[in-house]
């Protein structure tokens, strides 16, 4: 790659990171619900793994089943609304965590994104409160 085309990919770098930071700090302030795949939605939440696995883990036995929970792997499973759902947990930095709810109805043959991001809605509404 040529100087000049090295110095033009730096330039775009520096001109679009700032807008890509901004929106990710909201993201993780505001705790913000994404779809990410046709099955599957995560958000970003203030607080280590061990703090919010208990909100997780309750919030799916109050609107379903848990099937499956594995505190030191951070991961659950269950049902819910017809259907199955995996809910895992990771640290993104030391004070916050990525939640993420996978959904598949029929089997494990149709995906629910619709059911995912309602549950990590309201994970993020009992955590505010």
């Amino acid at each position: 790659m040529g100087r000049l085309a090295k110095l033009v990919l730096v330039s775009l770098l520096l001109t679009q990171t700032p807008g890509c930071l901004f929106v990710a700090g909201a993201a993780v302030v505001g705790g913000v619900v994404y779809v990410t795949r046709d099955d599957e939605a995560e958000v970003i939440l203030d607080g280590t793994p061990d703090a919010l696995y208990p909100t997780c883990e309750k919030e799916l036995a109050a609107r379903g089943k848990v099937t499956l929970s594995s505190k030191s792997s951070r991961r659950l499973e269950g049902d819910l609304g017809g259907a199955n759902v995996v809910i895992t947990l990771e640290p993104v930095t030391e004070k916050t965590t990525r939640i993420r709810c996978t959904a598949r109805k029929n089997g494990g043959v149709t995906p629910d994104k619709d059911t995912a991001q309602d549950y990590l809605n309201a994970v993020l509404r009992a955590t505010k409160g």
